[in-house]
Parts: C-alpha cells; structure tokens; sequence
C-alpha cells in the first residue's frame, strides 16, 4: 500500500501491526495487541486485551487499553496513554502528555513539555530533560515518586508523602514558615517558576540532578 495514506483498522481477535506510514491511523482491536512503526499524523489506538506499542509519532497521540502495557517513544505531539493492567514506559516525549495507569509504574526516561503522570500501583519515575513549558504533576497510591531535573530547570515544588519522606538536590527557598516536616516539601527551586506536584501515599519522593 501507498505510505503515504489513512488508516481505520478494526478486528475483534487479532493483533494489529503497522509499519511506517504518513497520514492519520485509527486502530481498535478487543483481542490483541497494536504495534505502531514510525506514524507522521495522528494516531488514535485502542484495544482491551493487549499491549500497544508506538516506535515513533508526529502528531497528536491517543492509546488506551484495559490489559496490557504502553511503550511508547519519539513523540512529537500531545499524548494521551491509559491502561488499566499494566505499566507505562515512555522515551522522549514533546508536547502536552498525560500517561495513566492503575496497574503499574510509570516510567519517562525524557520529557519536554508538560507532564501528567498518574497510578494507582506502582512507582513514578521521570526525567525532565529542560525548562517546563507549564506545571507537571506526579501522583501515585502505590510507590515512590523520582524526578530528575536539569540544574538550571527554575520550578516551584510541592511534594509531599504518607508514608515516607521527601528529599532533595536541589536548593529549596521554603514557602512554609517554621521547621519544613520530613514528608514534604514547599518552595522554588532557583528562584521558581512552573509547578511540580508530587504527591504519594506509599512511599517517598526523591527531586535528583539529571
């Protein structure tokens, strides 16, 4: 077939696999998994019992399944990532993403842009390459949250823990008046900027130099 061309691809008991191709691609299965080569356009996926896999993407991208996990790299464009059985791992990911899952960690090896990431069952660990282009938030139930950041990144901070404690490589300027509580943290980091939320109920939250 052409490259250069759209897709709407439907089966109820295969997976569905799909090379390089230009154009906008619409693909949903409720029986397999969904692997994505390189898509230059719009990319909507969505299956309930498998894994989705997308190798690179330019242009606006939604996945969603009910039992699988999400890799996903090389987007240049707005993501939107849900599952609810299974782990979220992302590389290199610019522009408007919100990655959500109730059965996993997530994972972010290199995000520019903003970034939602939330779960109810497993850690948070994400790297924000450069400046954030607006507030970041990181929540989870069920793990730790660990944000690097680059030295010069200039972000307000408000983390904070249940059960277990924030810390920090970065210089902070509390917003809290008094002595600051080993479970959280308030102030801006050189001289402040773009909110990072990270908030946990079952384990610590760590901010590290990238």
């Amino acid at each position: 077939m052409p490259r250069r061309f759209d897709l709407d691809l439907k089966t109820a008991g295969g997976n569905i696999s799909v090379n390089d191709l230009a154009g906008k691609v619409e693909a949903h299965t409720s029986g397999g998994s969904l692997s994505l080569g390189k898509i230059e356009g719009e990319l909507a996926a969505h299956t309930s019992g498998g894994s989705i896999t997308v190798a690179t993407a330019k242009g606006r991208v939604d996945v969603k399944t009910s039992g699988g996990g999400l890799t996903l790299s090389d987007i240049e464009g707005d993501l939107t990532a849900q599952t609810a059985g299974g782990p979220i791992r992302a590389r290199r990911v610019i522009g408007k993403s919100v990655l959500k899952t109730s059965g996993g960690g997530i994972e972010v090896a290199d995000s520019q842009g903003t970034l939602e990431a939330r779960t109810s069952g497993g850690g948070i660990t994400a790297s924000l390459s450069g400046q954030p282009a607006g507030d970041c938030l990181f929540k989870t139930s069920g793990g730790s949250v660990t944000i690097a950041l680059g030295k010069e990144v200039a972000v307000d901070v408000d983390a904070r823990t249940s059960a277990g404690h924030v810390s920090t490589d970065f210089p902070v300027v509390s917003v809290i008046q008094g002595e600051q509580k080993k479970n959280e943290l308030r102030g801006k980091i050189n001289g402040g900027g773009p909110l990072i939320t990270a908030h946990t109920s079952g384990g610590s939250v760590r901010l590290q130099k990238n």
